[in-house]
């Protein structure tokens, strides 16, 4: 049970016999369709029923040239999380460390489903440590931004990770992890996520016990994009969908067509080249979250109480 209601997992025996439980495509915030497409995540909504938590759920929105997930299904709809746990853990109070990771894929792509059961339950759940996959919103749906947060708030991305961190907190110990020993994880650009998180002075909220204590990036380096240059990236596929910049406002209400219409205007904006610097998917020092102008203020906004582990490819 998480305090939103009940989820049906399942149990997974390794090639070396271990048995662990996995509770797949929990709701971490609610649905961003609708008139929540552009705007921060919220906690989900609670239901009264028994989820069934034993396959993954969609992928979040991104261009059928980008996805080959065996089959998944692709929405908006996608803000949910994974854990890989065991009953040992489950009977530790809450005890087990947890791992939470963010996926890579340039901002474009990707998705939780990337690694077996086999090979989480090993690596993780049967040496005492519990795994949480998490998505996120991709592409245009993430890394839009329009230079004002009234408007259209940037870096929706980071919020989705910092909105299933908090989720995390709050229920991780029905599962049997220790909601003080969490460690966030991540490969290429989700280790810029990750990034992004150790240095934004906007994650915890006033008050807030700290969201994660421990870090590891893969892959990666500390590359983020200018404001503007993402400002004029995200003016592009709204003036491709028909709008020219005459107000925000205006643009935000013209990207509520059907997500694959946006999907599409930006895909022709930006290319074929998933590396390509035309397209909306780097993150932008922008917003609430990354009111920095230079390397100083990173490290100076670097979490002091913070264990981090970084490598190189």
């Amino acid at each position: 049970h998480t305090s939103y209601g009940a989820v049906r997992g399942y149990e997974y025996r390794t090639q070396s016999g271990f048995i662990g439980e996995i509770f797949k495509k929990i709701p971490y915030a609610a649905a961003p369709i609708g008139r929540r497409r552009w705007s921060k995540p919220v906690p989900p909504e609670s239901w009264n029923y028994t989820l069934d938590g034993t396959f993954f759920g969609p992928a979040c929105a991104q261009h059928d040239a980008f996805w080959s997930g065996g089959g998944r299904a692709l929405s908006e709809d996608c803000l949910t999380l994974n854990i890989y746990t065991s009953i040992q853990c489950r009977e530790s109070n809450a005890s087990c460390p947890v791992v939470v990771y963010v996926h890579g894929g340039s901002a474009l792509f990707g998705g939780t489903s990337e690694f077996p059961d086999e090979t989480l339950i090993s690596n993780f759940a049967m040496q005492g440590v519990i795994m949480v996959t998490v998505g996120y919103r991709l592409g245009v749906f993430g890394m839009m931004a329009l230079g004002d947060d009234k408007a259209l708030p940037a870096n929706l991305a980071i919020h989705d990770v910092i909105e299933s961190l908090r989720f995390i907190r709050r229920e991780i110990h029905r599962f049997g992890g220790d909601k003080n020993q969490v460690c966030v994880m991540g490969n290429s650009t989700g280790a810029t996520i990750v990034l992004a998180l150790v240095f934004s002075p906007g994650i915890n909220k006033s008050g807030e016990i700290p969201l994660f204590t421990r870090a590891i990036v893969m892959s990666t380096s500390a590359i983020f994009e200018d404001e503007a240059k993402q400002v004029n990236r995200s003016v592009k596929v709204a003036a491709h969908l028909g709008v020219m910049r005459t107000n925000n406002i205006k643009i935000r209400y013209t990207l509520f067509r059907p997500f694959r219409e946006v999907l599409a205007g930006a895909w022709e904006v930006g290319g074929p080249d998933p590396f390509s610097l035309t397209h909306i998917s780097g993150i932008p020092v922008a917003g609430e979250l990354m009111p920095i102008h230079n390397m100083k203020e990173l490290r100076e906004n670097q979490k002091n109480h913070m264990s981090q582990l970084a490598n190189s490819p």
